[in-house]
């Protein structure tokens, strides 16, 4: 044999050791930004680069965090409502229930004050007034739509 025939077995030698390597180790680019990771024994679909992981660990953290504070300020806000609904004024007798423009207007009604010292001389009761409410305003622990359904007598939509 020749030194260029055994130059050439040599050079098919290289490329096919040079091709099994290649079906083995196959290219990895970052499936979020295109940037090549390398050749890699075993494919991972998950492989990603350093700064996508990165930016995939930070979104992550800041959605648990995020979570967090949303259920802590769930319970805060059941907490207060809770607190609100304990101490509201029972309602001794159900008045009118009007509107007049964008505020409400509740005449003659009367709560009874659960924290009034039961004396003789005491009132427990409060006077029959006229309140005006806004939307969202609570009257002696009662949101609007509460007091308008003991109004109605049971709850309704008609707000």
């Amino acid at each position: 044999m020749t030194v260029l025939a055994l130059f050439a077995l040599a050079v098919l030698l290289l490329a096919g050791i040079r091709r099994t390597y290649r079906k083995a180790h196959p290219r990895v680019r970052c499936p979020k930004c295109g940037v090549f990771l390398g050749r890699v024994p075993r494919v991972n679909p998950g492989a990603r680069c350093t700064s996508c992981r990165y930016r995939a660990e930070r979104n992550a953290r800041a959605a648990r965090e995020s979570e967090a504070w949303r259920r802590e300020a769930d319970r805060t806000y059941a907490a207060a409502e809770a607190a609100r609904v304990d101490g509201r004024f029972p309602v001794r007798r159900a008045g009118t229930f009007g509107r007049v423009g964008a505020a409400f207007v509740l005449d003659g009604w009367v709560f009874e004050d659960p924290r009034a010292i039961a004396d003789v001389g005491a009132c427990t009761v409060t006077d029959p007034q006229q309140l005006t409410l806004r939307r969202w305003d609570v009257a002696y622990g009662w949101r609007l739509d509460e007091l308008h359904a003991e109004a109605h007598g049971a709850f309704c939509t008609c707000l």
